[in-house]
């Protein structure tokens, strides 16, 4: 199906073996390289095509191949293999049926991204948001990827296009692989151990701890100074540490690592030698930054004339000392100690509690400061740099996938630095701006910080405020952290505010008084799991629940007012709004909308009736927004029940009930559950055409 696909986009037969290659077990997979390279080749030709001609073959490419094969993927074909009973099947390829769908999912997405259609909505992984996912609720595709060496958790939490898919099944993988075999669907267990580690090789006896200088660190943040550890090998290789006081402008390096790589202390600011040495080393054999740097002084010129004069000295006239000077959050944030320690005073253990929320709330000038962020990925720096080089399409995978991706406070601390180094087993390597991209990773580069450093602007755009809380919602929403509490302040952070203050609220305010600091919301931030408080609609934090999905403002924009959520209805774009005259509270129920042309449509809902409540202003209707962006699982669509209040001048007043997911219902499948047909579209109801909607979210002191 594939190859007889491609071949019509192509207008020729196609050989496969010129777009097929070998993997490491011998395997014949596609070589997307070479896909690519033949798309390339098929739009030069239409390049010199008169444009008239032209515009109607590549219009023939976006309506006739991908509209129309995947409505007819999305229907009967998805339809029947939902209801086929293949989930014990032990991987994606003993079932014929799904292989078909999956390979023309891996087509379209190729030429998807060869002709962008303006009328699609991206997403994680350059996912169209509204198309469904084949991966997540498909049991055999996660023992495909068990097989793989990778964790079954990363099909729901990566949301990857299909091609993207495709290729990490036959991704070169780190030796040895871990072990999986305890993790659940939806978070890797892997990721949750913070325990300290010595490094693989070290004989652990004689390997001492060492601490930074805590009354200097706490002296430097209260200070507004920045602690950082100069770190130096001496003539017979033992590591030294000392802490010493820098600031934004020093050359330093910020580390960013994941806990369970073994570089994480929860008890207090030490880290085993060999980890240091480790440290060092990664450091001081790190290429050189680009010229667009903060720091001139340490330009790509200046370090190759370093390099090519000691390299020409004599081994013995070369100096041996490594020196580095950096940052890391194990030695550089105090920890706070056991509540249940009673050798700790209460006034010293507020003291660290204030430095420490000091510390996180500078962490975003000290990211961005940082001449470059090394990263330390428990998997990635076991894997050869030859494994991948050459092929940007499998760099960007592995980094995709790998566990400082799925964590939470990674995310900041590689939008924000302005170079960033992946370390792999034998190397460091700078990830460039496409490989941000295809990683999927925002770059954000805190500006208002450096203005007096124009240099350290590149090729793409600073997002504005407007898309910033989707792009970090996106990217927070399927990672986790073992530490939940901290997560406000790292979307705090990302969005530019203060962390400090964000974490000075109380528990369950966070979230909205972060909400209510922006000019505008998504409207799809109500299709995410959610608490009530006081009655009132109050949105968990991205990261903290499995069951979050994107942010996209595609589906409609709401205005922060003093008043509320201001709701215009011309933004509303692949969303259905139905008032309905009455209260679902079953699980499952239909409504069915006729319009005034009489035109009927049906509607499958789903909803946990256990988190409806009525509030004391409610009336007996309910408003419904149904829109296209798409679930993991079935039903396929995400939407939201609101209670309608009051209609004044134009004005409908409404209340967030609960999400809801939904499905269209032909109209000769039988019903779900009751059936409710006094329904109306919003625009037709009372007769109006409303200006706006105000979703009244509630009022609290901060």
């Amino acid at each position: 199906m594939y190859f007889g696909l491609l071949s019509a986009i192509l207008g020729k037969a196609i050989d496969r073996d010129t777009i097929t290659r070998s993997d490491n077990g011998g395997r014949r997979i596609i070589d997307s390289i070479k896909v690519d390279t033949l798309l390339k080749e098929r739009g030069k030709y239409l390049s010199r095509i008169p444009p008239p001609l032209r515009d109607r073959e590549v219009q023939f490419w976006a309506v006739y191949i991908q509209k129309d094969t995947w409505d007819i993927v999305n229907g009967p074909m998805l339809d029947y293999l939902l209801t086929s009973g293949f989930h014990d099947r032990p991987d994606l390829w003993s079932e014929p049926l799904y292989a078909v769908i999956f390979s023309i999912d891996v087509f379209l997405d190729q030429v998807d991204a060869f002709v962008r259609r303006p009328d699609r909505v991206y997403g994680w992984g350059s996912r169209d948001l509204r198309r469904c996912n084949l991966v997540a609720s498909f049991p055999p595709f996660r023992n495909s990827i068990r097989k793989s060496g990778r964790c079954a958790s990363l099909a729901w939490c990566l949301q990857l296009s299909a091609s993207d898919w495709y290729r990490l099944l036959f991704l070169p993988n780190h030796a040895p692989p871990r072990d999986h075999s305890d993790c659940n669907d939806r978070r890797c267990k892997q990721s949750g151990s913070t325990k300290t580690r010595h490094r693989e090789g070290c004989p652990v006896k004689g390997c001492v701890s060492l601490g930074s200088d805590m009354e200097s660190v706490l002296k430097c943040i209260s200070e507004d100074g920045l602690p950082l550890i100069q770190c130096e090998e001496d003539e017979q290789g033992e590591v030294r540490i000392e802490t010493v006081r820098g600031n934004l402008l020093s050359n330093y390096t910020a580390i960013s690592h994941v806990w369970s790589g073994g570089m994480g202390n929860q008890a207090e600011n030490t880290l085993p030698r060999c980890q240091l040495r480790y440290l060092l080393h990664s450091i001081a054999d790190l290429p050189p930054p680009p010229p667009l740097s903060i720091h001139p002084a340490t330009s790509s010129s200046s370090y190759n004339m370093k390099q090519s004069l000691t390299t020409k000295l004599p081994s013995q006239w070369r100096p041996r000392r490594r020196r580095a000077l950096f940052w890391i959050d194990s030695l550089c944030i105090p920890t706070t100690p056991d509540k249940n320690d009673n050798d700790v005073s209460d006034k010293r253990r507020k003291t660290l509690g204030e430095s420490k929320s000091k510390a996180i709330n500078s962490m975003a000038q000290l990211y961005a400061g940082a001449e470059q962020v090394l990263v330390f990925d428990p998997e990635i720096q076991h894997l050869p740099y030859d494994a991948v080089a050459g092929d940007e399409y499998a760099l960007a995978l592995c980094i995709k996938c790998c566990p400082w991706m799925a964590r939470s406070w990674p995310l900041q601390e590689g939008a924000l630095g302005q170079n960033l180094y992946m370390r792999f087993k034998d190397r460091s390597v700078l990830l460039t701006s496409s490989i941000y991209h295809r990683v999927g990773l925002p770059s954000f580069r805190m500006l208002e910080h450096y203005q007096q450093f124009p240099t350290i602007l590149e090729e793409g755009p600073i997002p504005s405020p407007t898309t910033r809380l989707s792009e970090v919602w996106d990217s927070l929403a399927n990672r986790s952290s073992t530490m939940t509490e901290d997560l406000p302040a790292i979307l705090a952070t990302m969005l530019d505010r203060s962390a400090e203050e964000i974490l000075g609220l109380r528990g369950d305010r966070r979230m909205k008084a972060l909400l209510k600091m922006e000019e505008t919301l998504p409207l799809a931030m109500f299709y995410q799991p959610n608490s009530l408080v006081a009655g009132r609609w109050n949105p968990n934090v991205p990261g903290s629940d499995p069951g979050q999905t994107s942010a996209h403002p595609h589906f409609g924009e709401l205005r922060v007012t003093q008043e509320g959520l201001i709701l215009g209805t011309r933004s509303l774009r692949d969303t259905s709004a139905i008032i309905v005259h009455g209260e679902p509270r079953s699980d499952h129920f239909t409504l069915e909308v006729n319009g005034a042309d009489g035109e009927g449509m049906r509607y499958s809902i789903s909803q946990d009736s256990s988190k409806v409540k009525k509030g004391d202003n409610d009336t007996s209707k309910s408003l419904f927004f149904l829109s296209k962006l798409c679930a993991t699982g079935a039903p396929k669509y995400h939407g939201a029940c609101f209670s309608v209040n009051t209609l004044q001048s134009g004005r409908l007043t409404i209340r967030f009930k609960t999400t809801v997911l939904w499905n269209y219902l032909d109209t000769k499948a039988d019903p779900v559950g009751e059936t409710y047909t006094n329904c109306q579209w919003l625009e037709d109801y009372e007769g109006e055409k409303f200006k706006e909607v105000l979703v009244d979210i509630g009022t609290y002191r901060f």
